[in-house]
């Protein structure tokens, strides 16, 4: 069986959990806030996130997606760590640009990585949940195509509802 690894986008909220999985990587999207970029979780968490926002009712934060350059140089890692297949995970098509640079990477890749890129149709924790059926499924050894199968169908299968308490 070949050697696996999957990566999942910080969108999916897997930062907040207790996770051990030497085969998961992350790609990070960006905070922009006061002309700083920050990598999510890593320079920037949740409860830094609201409390600069609670704080300064007049800043509009952006986002921005994971650049090309970041996605190839974990293809570069992984395959370094002797992984010969990658899964890629990613935030909804609807809501991000992610699955399209990632596609992207994956054509310019120059290396010997089968790269599979995933559109989970969900956001958050929900994203993230997809990610972890991937992570174990893959630990119980099941084939990569059949992991594959599987995770799109929870994709389309899955709905999400949240709540905002503003829409600022």
């Amino acid at each position: 069986m070949e050697k696996t690894a999957v990566i999942a986008v910080s969108t999916g909220c897997l930062d907040y959990l207790d996770l051990q999985a030497d085969n998961l990587f992350m790609i990070r999207c960006k905070i922009l806030m006061e002309g700083q970029t920050y990598n999510d979780f890593v320079e920037m968490n949740a409860d830094t996130f609201y409390e600069t926002i609670k704080n300064d009712k007049d800043l509009v934060p952006t986002s921005s997606m994971p650049s090309l350059g970041e996605i190839l140089e974990t293809f570069e890692t992984i395959e370094t760590q002797g992984y010969e297949r990658v899964v890629i995970i990613t935030i909804s098509s609807a809501l991000s640009g992610t699955l399209k640079t990632c596609e992207m990477a994956k054509k310019s890749y120059e290396g010997n990585l089968v790269i599979d890129v995933i559109d989970s149709m969900n956001a958050a924790i929900s994203e993230g949940f997809i990610v972890l059926q991937a992570l174990e499924m893959l630990k119980e050894n099941k084939p990569v195509d059949e992991m594959i199968k599987t995770i799109k169908k929870l994709s389309t299968s899955r709905k999400q509802y949240f709540m905002v308490d503003s829409l600022r």
